[in-house]
């Protein structure tokens, strides 16, 4: 997601890239600097909650672009959700951790910035789908279990030799 579609008006209403959708929080919103794609978030005198879901279900994230912006001293905070709304993982950002920031979280479905300053800027947000087994695995997989299953309820019987 590189924020190359938003325009330099600020829009408090959802932003959609890729599949993936940025909901800023009510009373605040963003616009973008066209000169390198970056999204400036501005939540105005309070903490702003922003959500990313991607509409393709699970996946991984891998980097994103962080910056402060006008002076503000935090930053944030990304916490990652799985598909049962669990917490599975949580980045904190401040003013010394602008950058690229490297991240290796599988499996979220959902993904929250609790912004803590009032400008926060974003950029080259990097997600790849989830993996997810085919059906032929999951096929091979539930009859090795019933094959299993059917081995251990099998009796053994017994033989008898006997020599003459």
């Amino acid at each position: 997601m590189t924020f190359s579609g938003v325009t330099t008006s600020f829009v408090t209403g959802p932003y959609v890239e890729n599949g993936i959708t940025m909901t800023p929080p009510t009373g605040g919103g963003y616009y973008g600097f066209q000169s390198n794609g970056t999204v400036h978030l501005d939540q105005g005198s309070t903490n702003g909650i922003y959500d990313f879901t991607f509409a393709s279900g699970l996946f991984d994230l891998v980097s994103i672009d962080v910056a402060t912006s006008y002076g503000a001293g935090g930053l944030g905070t990304f916490t990652a959700f799985d598909a049962g709304n669990t917490q599975i993982g949580t980045v904190n950002f401040s003013a010394n951790t602008v950058g690229t920031k490297l991240l290796s979280l599988t499996g979220v479905s959902r993904l929250r910035l609790v912004a803590t300053g009032t400008h926060f800027n974003i950029d080259n947000l990097v997600l790849n789908a989830a993996a997810v087994p085919e059906p032929a695995t999951w096929g091979m997989m539930i009859a090795g279990f019933g094959m299993m299953g059917a081995a251990m309820r099998t009796r053994r019987r017994s033989t008898n030799v006997t020599f003459a």
